[in-house]
């Protein structure tokens, strides 16, 4: 069975499967790569194709699904109904989209040629306004103008859902995942009734058309997400991800009040730094959530540059193991 399809099996169904991803789940940090550069990394190793090769990584492609926000001009800058009125036609040009479409079939078709992961990025309800406001700004807005905030996520969830048929229409990828990045070290940045009265409405819809194919629905958030991980489950979201170790989270705690939504990420990339024993039994750590189901271990956001090419290999080798013992 594909990479793919077993992918998909484990996190949306639960089913056991006897193959899952080894995944960097974002790309590389260049200030990571710098430093492995200067330990031994090629200068031949340039495209994330070719990192996902030279460490023995399983193939990972992303396609940004996103407003045009830099485009239009617009990030940080509305802070009026007639400013977004301006921005809004160049914002979410689906033209744009859909001339994106022969490019993602080509990257859908090498990522299938090497049994790899297609991983779909698209704006959430909270990130967009938060991207055109600005953080401070965002914030007030609830407050000041939520009709606007209304007004801009149901022109997000117009363009999500026209996204969604397109790339569905074209191929259809392992996953689709919404980035949000809703809280941060001590929990949710906003209450439940915000969320309730400014997101659940938008993401019920966009769900509904996410689900009309197998393909795994996620939302991304960094920070503590203890607390906003039920609501995306009670949404009927199949995973989250990245699992941000380092605010403290108890990820068994979390599993135990979340069972029906996956876990994608968890692996404390602090830790990493810290040489092979430490890397080692951040794993070991890891295998009774793991035999709760449903969890895939992943470094929990970007490899930071503080980690040398010599302990990555490390981890690399103690993820090798990991999956080989927890699969086997």
């Amino acid at each position: 069975m594909s990479l793919d399809r077993n992918f998909k099996k484990y996190l949306i169904k639960g089913e056991t499967v006897d193959r899952l991803p080894r995944l960097e789940m974002m790309p590389y940090n260049e200030a990571t790569v710098q430093r492995w550069r200067s330990e031994g990394l090629p200068d031949s190793v340039q495209a994330l194709a070719e990192f996902h090769d030279y460490f023995g990584l399983d193939q990972l492609d992303f396609f940004f699904c996103w407003p045009d926000i830099d485009g239009a001009g617009a990030r940080e800058k509305i802070s009026t109904a007639q400013d977004f009125s301006t921005a809004r036609k160049n914002l979410y040009d689906l033209e744009k989209v859909r001339t994106s479409m022969d490019d993602y079939l080509l990257r859908l078709e090498t990522i299938e040629k090497t049994d790899g992961i297609m991983w779909i990025a698209m704006h959430g309800f909270f990130w967009h306004p938060r991207d055109l406001f600005g953080v401070a700004e965002h914030m007030m807005m609830f407050y000041d103008n939520p009709e606007l905030i209304h007004e801009i996520n149901k022109s997000l969830l117009e363009f999500n859902i026209s996204a969604v048929r397109m790339i569905y229409e074209t191929g259809i990828p392992a996953i689709i995942c919404v980035s949000e990045d809703m809280a941060y070290k001590n929990g949710s940045m906003i209450s439940k009734e915000l969320f309730d009265e400014f997101m659940l409405p938008y993401h019920r819809e966009l769900l509904t058309e996410l689900k009309k194919q197998f393909c795994v629905s996620a939302v991304d958030s960094d920070g503590d997400i203890t607390d906003v991980t039920g609501w995306f489950a009670e949404l009927g979201y199949d995973c989250i991800n990245p699992l941000e170790r380092q605010t403290g989270m108890d990820l068994m705690e979390l599993r135990k009040n979340n069972p029906e939504i996956a876990l994608l990420g968890g692996y404390n990339k602090r830790i990493m730094s810290d040489g092979p024993e430490a890397i080692y039994a951040e794993f070991d750590s890891l295998k009774p959530l793991f035999k709760q189901g449903r969890f895939i271990p992943a470094v929990d956001h970007q490899t930071p540059p503080d980690v040398s090419l010599e302990n990555y290999r490390h981890y690399l080798k103690a993820s090798e193991l990991f999956f080989d013992e927890m699969t086997h």
